[in-house]
């Protein structure tokens, strides 16, 4: 392992998903599926649904008398925490010495990204790929 992946949560992780993800059979993401949310259409007035019909093509017919607020809830896949032989790994809470603002995938994925560009031009400057 090298010394950054030692020394920063962020690559200790990614390093670690990479190989919890190639070497075993435990899962490095956590996956939510979409869902939906009816609610009261105001704070105690109550829900009642005469009429809820889930249609083929993915609508749907509610029928609330009393009015109803309805949410769609987008389907998530979130980081989880690692398990290999090497022990527990926790999601990150720092990378570069900095606290991470949010531990979403899309963050992690970037901020990933961005420390390898870095380290590659760091290695070309002093003539690694000449």
């Amino acid at each position: 392992m090298s010394k950054a992946a030692k020394e920063d949560e962020l690559i200790r992780y990614l390093h670690m998903a990479r190989n919890t993800d190639e070497h075993t059979a435990n899962p490095v993401v956590r996956k939510q599926p979409a869902g939906i949310s009816i609610n009261g259409s105001a704070p105690g007035r109550g829900l009642y649904i005469r009429r809820l019909e889930f249609m083929r093509d993915g609508s749907f017919v509610l029928n609330a008398p009393l009015g109803a607020t309805v949410e769609a809830i987008p389907p998530k896949v979130e980081p989880e925490i690692l398990t290999n032989r090497y022990g527990e790994f926790p999601l990150p809470t720092s990378h570069r010495g900095e606290k991470l603002e949010s531990t979403d995938l899309t963050t992690l994925g970037k901020l990933g990204l961005e420390f390898y560009r870095d380290a590659f031009k760091d290695l070309e400057s002093v003539g690694w790929d000449s």
